[in-house]
């Protein structure tokens, strides 16, 4: 984990100074506020810790049911964003003196029934999805009358309040790095799930028809999830369909993991990154260390999603808060720019 320290030498600033803004002990400009909190979070300092414990009595949220599938709650080298983005909502429950109870969801019918068995007692205020927008969880969810919010999902119904990162946007601003890059073959890598992946590809799409050029469907690789050794083997396949790999130069992963296995199999063939090849992934949940090469992402900010889920939550229990509408909110990713892409023209 980064210190203030390093923090510090990253933004050309002193040590008090980074201190100073992470507490807010001190008026500091904007700009150099924004500086350090935006390379406090590239480096993983945990800003979700900084937020001052609320008393209990005047927390409007006591008890929150979190809903998650059971793979996403398991610890795994591999689960990375969904388990930073439990861990910061169990940071903020704890200094807001509320009471998170899990509730691992185990198959793809989430009854009614099996919901009210787990609400028993009565003492929930309230319910928080994470990663799971199948339609029976959220008519179940929506017909216990509790306040919910879905966290990295949507709500076709538009009866609950959800918030995930602005996947669309930050899938097309990827992409869009490596056209500005003289790229334009760009090999994309996903996998089949909800539909925040699913935007993700809608990014890829979209960056490249605004460049003006055609997506071939030949470059979009469709996997059946997003484990490091499933896009190694595919990647492995697609090389040896493919020897002049259809002239991509740049390869885009829908999550870092897969970049993970994408790396792997293009150094089993000699291929390397960035020199032979561009790649870009999304998420930047991976530490510095997993590849050799320190790979570009899109920065996903997983703890203000915490955040702003816990507040849409509160405002569906204190009147003079809610704005009387179901709110999808989305928060955007920044492009961290790091050794993985070099401009086309370099390339050996």
């Amino acid at each position: 984990m980064a210190t203030l320290k390093d923090i510090a030498e990253c933004a050309g600033v002193s040590i008090s100074t980074v201190s100073r803004v992470l507490n807010g002990t001190a008026p500091i400009s904007a700009k150099v506020k924004q500086q350090i909190l935006a390379i406090a979070a590239e480096q993983g300092y945990p800003l979700y810790k900084l937020a001052k414990p609320v008393p209990e009595a005047t927390e409007p949220l006591r008890h929150v049911l979190l809903v998650a599938p059971r793979n996403l709650m398991l610890e795994s080298d591999y689960n990375l964003v969904s388990l930073s983005l439990i861990n910061a909502l169990k940071a903020l429950c704890v200094q807001r003196n509320i009471r998170l109870r899990p509730f691992p969801a185990e198959n793809d019918a989430i009854t009614e029934d099996q919901l009210i068995a787990a609400l028993q007692g009565g003492r929930q205020s309230g319910i928080l999805i994470v990663n799971d927008d199948r339609a029976p969880l959220l008519q179940a969810v929506v017909k216990s009358g509790m306040s919910a919010v879905l966290i990295n999902g949507e709500d076709p119904s538009m009866c609950l309040n959800s918030v995930m990162p602005a996947n669309y946007p930050a899938a097309a601003c990827a992409v869009r790095h490596l056209i500005e890059h003289g790229h334009r073959r760009i090999l994309h890598l996903t996998w089949s799930s909800c539909i925040t992946i699913k935007q993700r590809e809608r990014g890829y799409r979209d960056a490249l028809l605004r460049a003006g050029i055609a997506v071939d469907e030949s470059l979009i690789l469709s996997l059946p999830d997003f484990h490091p050794l499933t896009a190694r083997d595919a990647m492995l396949r697609w090389l040896s369909a493919h020897p002049d790999r259809l002239g991509v130069t740049a390869i885009f992963c829908a999550a870092d993991n897969q970049a993970v296995g994408v790396v792997d199999a293009l150094a089993q063939r000699g291929i390397r990154v960035p020199d032979d090849i561009s790649l870009v992934g999304m998420d930047n949940i991976l530490p510095l260390d997993m590849l050799p090469v320190s790979l570009t992402t899109m920065h996903l900010p997983l703890d203000a999603v915490a955040r702003a889920a816990l507040q849409l939550l509160t405002q569906q229990l204190v009147p003079a808060q809610s704005l009387g509408v179901t709110q999808h909110v989305e928060l955007a990713g920044r492009l961290v720019a790091r050794e993985s892409v070099k401009p086309l023209n370099t390339l050996a």
